[in-house]
């Protein structure tokens, strides 16, 4: 088995897609078709299932991608090795919501910065569907996303180690001279045909929000959709419409009265704040993030 199969193997475990895997690796689908095909062959054994949605791993191929990890790990430790370096890798690249770079991940960062101040730290701002991605293809090493995390369900994508840091309040907001900030007590059917300033598709807690409204009927306003919680924001102040945000992002201007927090009786947006990694991957100074954020993350 050479490591340009395997590599193509990885990729496409990863992706569980052959088209898509093709696409990172800059290759024809075709090429990536023949070099799984041809390390089926020399394994004597199915590594995928193909399906009309893309493919999944055989319980070999399962095995196999467990394999893999470890021999691209120990092939980058060899080489360190041989040039003499330490295992250690002086860049950690982050990537996650806009709001937890932002408001977050400050604090983590000027701690670590104070212990670690050879590293160099590469942040980058990511659409919400791109984070697990990134950490599955090794183009990041970490990420911060917001979703749930099922109890006792800590890896439910293969490769990945997900681990919960805290809980993030979301809140619903409105200008202050909005018409319904001027009720003490709403309902989610008091939401109804009111503009709705929300953050892309696929963010857990607006899919969340919108499933609440569609089952409680009052998902009848105007829709605008933004990638950018600042940009949601100024919109609320001019009263353009109501948002969905974080609350650590507008507490500023909750402090000041110019936007307030609708108090929906019915309505709970909390969500877990999850760190994201690739699964027994870690080197030491990304471990050594990692415990840094568990124990100040919320300090």
């Amino acid at each position: 088995m050479d490591f340009k199969k395997l590599r193509t193997f990885r990729i496409a475990a990863q992706l569980q897609n052959f088209s898509d895997a093709s696409s990172h690796l800059g290759y024809v689908q075709s090429a990536v078709t023949s070099q799984i095909k041809s390390l089926e062959e020399e394994l004597e054994t199915p590594l995928f299932r193909r399906n009309g949605r893309g493919v999944s791993l055989t319980e070999a191929g399962n095995k196999l991608l467990e394999y893999c990890d470890k021999l691209f790990s120990l092939r980058e430790e060899a080489t360190l090795a041989v040039k003499g370096q330490t295992l250690s890798r002086q860049l950690i690249r982050i990537a996650g919501y806009e709001t937890i770079l932002t408001y977050r991940l400050p604090y983590i960062i000027h701690d670590f910065n104070q212990q670690y101040p050879e590293v160099q730290l590469q942040i980058q701002p990511v659409g919400v569907k791109q984070l697990r991605q990134l950490i599955l293809t090794d183009q990041a090493d970490i990420a911060f996303i917001f979703d749930e995390l099922v109890a006792g369900q800590s890896q439910p994508i293969a490769g990945l180690q997900q681990i919960k840091l805290g809980s993030e309040e979301i809140v619903v907001i409105a200008a202050a001279d909005h018409p319904l900030a001027q009720q003490q007590s709403l309902t989610i059917n008091d939401l109804a045909g009111h503009t709705l300033l929300l953050t892309e598709q696929g963010c857990y807690y607006r899919n969340h929000f919108e499933k609440a409204l569609i089952q409680a009927g009052a998902f009848t306003g105007t829709l605008l959709e933004f990638t950018s919680i600042e940009a949601i924001k100024a919109c609320v102040r001019t009263g353009t419409g109501i948002g969905a945000i974080s609350k650590v992002s507008v507490q500023p201007q909750l402090d000041t009265g110019e936007i307030v927090a609708l108090p929906i009786k019915d309505l709970s947006l909390s969500v877990d704040l999850l760190l994201v990694s690739k699964q027994e991957q870690h080197n030491e100074i990304v471990h050594a993030f990692i415990q840094q954020t568990q124990k100040l993350y919320y300090k």
